[in-house]
């Protein structure tokens, strides 16, 4: 997931402003990230410091003010790399590119731009300047840190859809995720801890009679231990993750898209269990969502809260003497239109109208940008009250996909008009008619196969549930070419540390599920 790869930093106070996190008044010389920055600096023939950052990550501000103000780091970076600061927000399909697994990420380049060496995780001082004259000795010297060869992924897709892989492939998921639960401290592996609601949401629905009791008990178990460890009993919500095996060391960002799909677990579970604990900490983490990461003037919801170790361990007298956690004003589109999937589901668990009100409100929101410009943004910036960024194939498919469920939904022909649009701008801009799927353009090298299959099982399951003949044809190719993933399903799960990839499976699995049940009637 995004666990640190040399040192866990030691808690310490941080005071920030918003403006902190633009790196303006950081001493290293850092050139601000756009596509054409790295190839423009090759010139200079030195390594490139790429940092990764994200602007509610903890991590991230313990790394800007402990490690990059000391003077013998800046000092090495300005003279020796061209220093590249990349918000990872902003940037997804850059972030997506290196296979950058957490925040702060670190990537170093050869000066011919390969990659050198990358790790997720914030260090000392001291410990970064050690890596930073190792890596410069490396480039200069050129050797090649083992496992860091540029490797092409080759992936031979089958010939076939055939229909018993399909269930084997299936059988496989449910197998892998149900032999992996920690029977002792719930979740998922052995290490991180994190919830994984579109992963157990599909195990829920898919078990049969036979191994629902185990599934019930495990998940029920990693639900307990969530509301233990990570979860914030005052305001409501679920913290990111843990780094330990018992749930300890949580990252306290709250995101909202994460946060609406514990939600719509738990409620699951509270009318699986009768457990009356879940249904009361969905209802809480449901209020915090629709107050707290809710924009009244916008009408939108918004994408995350900031973390501060501090803060949530005072109780609510406590934290009404101090300033809570900024809750970012930012909607990024791949944060909001997975939530708002969610909170769709969720409807059929809560009476509350309020709640209706404000999905439809941001559904015309994103509506309304979708229909107004030419291109869709990435984000949009309550302060600045305007749309940003450029999109990548992940904001067009949770779009095109979110905008059909809602059409559905609410019997809405102006969110199924709303879809199409969207599916005919994808058509343009990102498929592939030599692979016959679709693909995003960050890199002519588009290695990350998961990556890939989770936004095509997307973009299948809005091409199935339509009646055109050629969107069951365009469907039916783009599950046939990853249908051999469940080889690279194995080889992932063989010594997992993060889990997390298990939940890019789902979409294309739920989509293989619609093209069986569509063959079949």
């Amino acid at each position: 997931m995004r666990s640190c790869l040399l040192l866990l930093v030691a808690w310490t106070t941080w005071i920030v402003t918003v403006y902190a996190f633009e790196h303006e008044h950081s001493p290293v010389q850092f050139l601000e990230y756009n596509p054409s920055v790295i190839e423009n600096h090759k010139f200079r023939n030195k390594p490139f410091y790429l940092l990764f950052s994200a602007q509610w990550c903890h991590w991230c501000k313990i790394f800007a003010s402990k490690t990059l103000v000391d003077p013998e780091v800046y000092t090495f970076l300005n003279e020796n790399f061209v220093n590249i600061f990349i918000d990872a927000d902003i940037h997804p399909t850059v972030f997506q590119k290196f296979k950058a697994t957490g925040w702060p990420y670190t990537v170093f380049l050869n000066p011919d731009t390969r990659v050198h060496y990358q790790y997720a995780g914030a260090v000392y001082p001291g410990d970064f300047v050690k890596v930073l004259y190792e890596v410069k000795k490396n480039i200069d010297e050129r050797r090649v840190i083992p496992g860091f060869e540029t490797m092409a992924y080759e992936y031979d897709p089958p010939k076939e859809l055939a229909k018993d892989r399909i269930q084997s492939f299936q059988d496989l998921f449910l197998q892998t995720v149900r032999e992996n639960f920690d029977l002792s401290e719930g979740g998922i592996g052995r290490k991180e801890k994190a919830i994984f609601p579109k992963t157990l949401i599909y195990l829920l629905d898919k078990t049969e009679v036979e191994n629902r009791a185990e599934v019930l008990q495990s998940i029920h178990l990693t639900l307990k231990k969530a509301i233990l460890h990570i979860y914030d009993p005052v305001e409501g919500g679920f913290f990111r993750y843990a780094e330990k095996r018992k749930w300890q060391i949580p990252h306290y960002e709250k995101m909202a898209d994460l946060n609406a799909g514990n939600i719509l677990l738990l409620y699951r579970m509270a009318r699986e269990t009768n457990d009356a604990e879940l249904k009361e900490v969905a209802d809480q983490t449901l209020q915090y969502l629709t107050t707290t990461l809710f924009d009244f003037q916008t009408g939108i919801f918004l994408s995350f809260q900031e973390a501060d170790t501090e803060y949530y361990f005072f109780d609510a007298r406590q934290r009404k003497t101090i300033q809570p956690p900024l809750v970012i004003q930012k909607v990024f589109i791949n944060r909001v239109a997975p939530a708002l999937d969610y909170l769709i589901d969720v409807l059929d668990y809560t009476d509350e109208f309020a709640l209706e009100q404000k999905i439809k409100q941001s559904l015309d929101f994103l509506a309304s940008m979708i229909w107004q410009k030419e291109q869709i943004p990435h984000y949009y910036s309550v302060s600045e009250n305007k749309w940003m960024g450029e999109s990548g194939l992940p904001n067009f498919a949770y779009l095109m996909y979110l905008f059909q469920k809602a059409a559905t939904r609410f019997d809405n022909p102006y969110f199924e008009e709303t879809a199409f649009k969207v599916l005919e701008s994808t058509k343009k801009r990102f498929f592939n008619r030599n692979l016959r799927i679709f693909t995003d353009n960050y890199s002519q090298d588009w290695s990350d196969i998961e990556y890939h299959m989770e936004l095509n099982g997307f973009l299948a399951q809005m091409l199935l549930q339509t009646k055109t003949v050629s969107h069951t044809r365009a469907a039916e190719g783009m599950l046939k070419y990853f249908l051999a993933m469940d080889e690279y399903l194995e080889e992932q799960a063989w010594d997992a540390r993060d889990w997390e990839f298990l939940e890019r499976y789902v979409p294309y699995l739920k989509a293989l599920g619609l093209y069986d049940e569509k063959v079949d009637n």
